[in-house]
């Protein structure tokens, strides 16, 4: 990735385009990832609100990747990274209606997604 710092031409801010790079990078590693292995919950501590608190988290972290890659992406900007709606925008290569819309159609899914397993 350091090797292409020489074709930043600051028509974006050099953050944006750094993480251009970063989500092109993990388009590539998910196109060739292998499904993970999943966990198994014997080998954590049996405290009941633990598990509850980890059984949430994992409900979300499942639901949210049942969401198109795309909206991945969005999410993962907009909310662990704290980017902008602009600046995703820039990121991503993409009108910032659709990010908008991305957000919206995204929390729709995952609302759908949780309510069915039982969270309200």
């Amino acid at each position: 990735m350091y090797n292409c710092v020489g074709s930043f031409r600051g028509a974006s801010s050099f953050r944006t385009w750094l993480f251009r790079i970063a989500y092109n990078a993990f388009l590539d590693d998910e196109r060739r990832r292998v499904a993970p292995t999943e966990l198994s919950e014997a080998a954590y501590p049996s405290d009941t609100d633990f598990a509850n608190r980890t059984d949430t988290a994992k409900d979300v972290e499942s639901a949210l990747e049942r969401l198109t890659l795309r909206q991945q992406a969005v999410f993962d900007l907009y909310y662990r990274k704290g980017m902008s709606h602009s600046e995703v925008a820039q990121a991503l290569d993409m009108p910032i209606g659709t990010v908008k819309s991305d957000l919206t159609r995204g929390h729709a899914r995952l609302r759908e997604i949780l309510k069915n397993r039982g969270f309200e």
